[in-house]
């Protein structure tokens, strides 16, 4: 699932008014930008910050035909889908009003997965830099978040990360902490006002986190 999904931040001069022109016209770029992917796409974004006079989207894109044999397994354990979406995103957007509350400026969001590691810097609700890798070797990790906290300062005038959250699916890997400018904050149930047995559960289970933050505050 991780191979054939794509996760990237994408620019556009202007965007038409309406969602479904939106779409058509992200579905259009990514044709451009890979066009090593043949099939029907299904998509979902988020609107970022602009950088000059650019508009920009967060986008995540996946084969239609990926996404339904996943809703068809459910399906068949009578398990009906309400939504498909990636973890990191899904982390964004339902804990940024949070986050953004308990931060005195920007602050980021760092999720890692087996193998791949998104970036996220925030100023109150609206994103402003993400960056998405997949990877496997420790090392990669570690350039990611320089190029990624180098772009954030040199090119976007970044005005100095306050707090980062980390949710980290991949403790058994190394993590490399001290390259960060603040020190992390594990996203766990005292940002929530949530008993103990909230973290054993998210310890146990990782993954169940996001779906905890898709449906917070609602």
């Amino acid at each position: 699932m991780l191979q054939a999904m794509r996760i990237l931040p994408v620019e556009f001069d202007s965007l038409p008014g309406s969602p479904d022109a939106v779409r058509e016209m992200v579905l259009w770029k990514l044709k451009k930008l890979l066009p090593g992917i043949t099939s029907e796409l299904d998509l979902v974004y988020l609107e970022m910050a602009q950088a000059g006079e650019a508009k920009r989207l967060i986008v995540a894109a996946a084969p239609v035909g990926m996404l339904r044999s996943i809703e068809a397994a459910f399906e068949e354990r009578g398990v009906r889908v309400g939504a498909l979406a990636p973890a990191s995103l899904v982390l964004f957007e339902g804990l940024a009003p949070l986050l953004a509350s308990k931060s005195a400026g920007d602050y980021a969001i760092l999720h890692r997965s087996s193998g791949s590691i998104a970036f996220l810097v925030a100023r109150g609700e609206t994103p402003i830099l993400f960056r998405y890798r997949p990877m496997e070797e420790e090392e990669g990790h570690e350039q990611e978040l320089r190029l990624s906290l180098s772009y954030y300062a040199e090119k976007l005038n970044g005005q100095g990360l306050t707090a980062i959250y980390v949710h980290d699916q991949a403790p058994e890997e190394a993590f490399h902490a001290e390259i960060l400018p603040v020190p992390p904050q594990k996203i766990s149930g005292k940002l929530f006002g949530a008993d103990s047995t909230f973290d054993e559960r998210i310890s146990s289970r990782p993954e169940l986190l996001p779906g905890f933050a898709a449906v917070f505050g609602r």
